[in-house]
């Protein structure tokens, strides 16, 4: 009600400013009509010059005061650049803005209508079109080429200093997760499912990979003074976007696609502090803490996209320090996995020989007793014995070409063999594992084992299996149960593995 109230005063005063200007001027036309509008049009260019004047003076006294809340200067490389390039192009429209301003207001002032004067009719003129056009035109294609050479800088990839730090930051309403890759420098690999994905690694970590096992998560972002840092961005749910504003930089993190940017700090944030506390503003007392406000300062990692009502929350303090500072920081953090790793199952790859099959009711071609058809059977049929991550079966008579995800045609009787199993136990789900020995690149042979395990699944499913009820992934050369030494290890470590997920 109370704001209903305000609105009908503010329009009825409105309303009343209107009524008395119409009465002032039907007034003036009774009067003297011509004469009148003579003498307020020429005081309508007084106003108009007044207004230039105050417009100009207000501008500069806004300048003064606001300039100095403003962020304060950059302290990353990039950060010096683009300062350049806005104060260069701020300069450029603060000049433009101040000429054709003072000439828009100073014609209204020096041209206003009063009697005898009659306008001079000037309607085209090619000089002054050429000079209006190419002028802009050089000036822009000037600034542009100067924001391009810095964009291409700033996001070349060969140019990069390979010894650069590396920081994993990840978004989600309304928090950031940042994963240091510890004293190895690795990562260890995610694996975005909703099997990994859990309340207690958001991060989805696959905890097999022994380089996460020194990864850690900060509740503050380290930097070091003069080492640039290459910052890998993602996002758990909606849009968001890393904004470091005393860095000048900022990259939106997109659900489902990978961006990234690297920064060089030049200044500690204890040498910020000592020069904020030379500067007047700064050296204002906060009248939230008593102190200065030099003495309080941090840099801060912000969201700068409107990402929900906790959007504002979304901060995190960054710290710059020396290489020293920071090395001691990073021996005192502790690894993700030291604290997860008690709540683990171990992984391992059972051959379950001494289990006893059962005779089986189902037509199985070539399958020995021992078999991985006879135990899988045995460990369907067997109440006893409930689903785990741990048990998994190796096949024993699935072959591929060499170095290819393509299956041979002897592989058929054993894979009808998993069909007729899948067919006879119809609740029955599968994980189906691809591994690899560990010669030729890491990266490589996790694609291959990889595309075998799929290679596996789309064979089943043209023999009728259901997609939704196989699953299947590769794991490389991760977890061998042979030496790689020899060429009898190798053999055992390129296989086909299958647990069940239910029964």
């Amino acid at each position: 009600m109370t704001t209903f109230l305000v609105f009908a005063i503010l329009v009825l005063f409105f309303m009343v400013l209107v009524l008395i200007a119409k009465a002032s001027e039907l007034a003036s036309e009774l009067k003297d009509g011509k004469r009148a509008y003579d003498n307020q049009s020429k005081w309508n260019g007084y106003f108009l010059l007044f207004f230039l004047v105050a417009m100009f003076a207000g501008s500069a006294y806004c300048f003064k005061v606001l300039m100095p809340v403003m962020v304060p200067k950059a302290v990353s490389v990039h950060g010096v650049k683009t300062d350049l390039l806005f104060n260069t192009t701020m300069v450029i429209i603060l000049i433009v803005f101040v000429l054709t301003q003072a000439a828009l207001f100073y014609f209204a002032y020096r041209y206003n209508e009063s009697k005898g004067h009659q306008a001079y009719f000037y309607p085209h003129n090619n000089t002054l079109e050429v000079i209006w056009t190419v002028i802009p035109t050089i000036v822009l294609t000037g600034l542009i080429a100067m924001g391009m050479y810095e964009w291409m800088h700033m996001f070349n990839v060969e140019a990069r200093d390979k010894k650069m730090m590396v920081v994993e930051v990840t978004a989600k309403q309304f928090n950031w997760m940042v994963r240091y890759s510890g004293k190895d420098g690795k990562f260890g690999d995610r694996i975005i499912d909703q099997e990994h994905i859990t309340p207690t690694n958001e991060l989805g970590i696959d905890w097999t990979d022994k380089n996460s096992h020194d990864d850690f998560l900060a509740d503050k972002i380290y930097l070091v003074k003069g080492k640039p840092v290459l910052f890998k961005l993602g996002a758990q749910d909606v849009l968001h976007s890393f904004f470091l504003p005393h860095f000048r930089v900022k990259m939106d993190c997109v659900p489902g696609i990978p961006t990234e940017f690297y920064v060089e700090p030049t200044t500690t944030t204890v040498e910020m502090q000592e020069y904020l506390s030379t500067q007047p503003w700064w050296q204002t007392i906060n009248p939230e803490t008593g102190e200065p406000r030099w003495k309080t300062f941090k840099y801060e990692l912000a969201c700068a996209e409107l990402c929900g009502k906790s959007h504002y929350g979304m901060q995190k303090e960054v710290v710059v320090v020396t290489q020293q500072e920071y090395d001691e920081w990073l021996s005192k953090q502790t690894a993700m996995y030291e604290s997860v790793k008690s709540t683990l199952p171990e992984k391992t790859e059972v051959v379950l020989a001494s289990m006893e099959a059962p005779v089986s009711e189902i037509d199985l071609k070539g399958a020995a007793e021992t078999g991985i058809e006879n135990q899988l059977i045995a460990f369907i049929n067997d109440a006893s014995r409930p689903v785990d991550k741990t048990t998994w079966f190796s096949f024993d008579r699935l072959l591929f070409e060499t170095g290819k995800a393509t299956l041979k045609a002897e592989s058929n009787e054993q894979l009808d063999n998993m069909v007729a199993i899948l067919n006879a136990h119809p609740a029955v789900e599968l994980k189906i594992g691809g591994y690899t020995d560990n010669v030729g690149k890491a990266a490589d042979n996790l694609k291959l084992s990889d595309e075998r395990a799929k290679a596996v699944k789309a064979e089943l499913e043209k023999k009728g299996i259901a997609a939704s009820r196989l699953n299947a992934e590769g794991y490389g050369d991760q977890f061998p149960v042979g030496d790689n030494k020899t060429e009898d290890g190798r053999a055992k470590n390129r296989r086909i593995d299958v647990r069940v997920t239910k029964k």
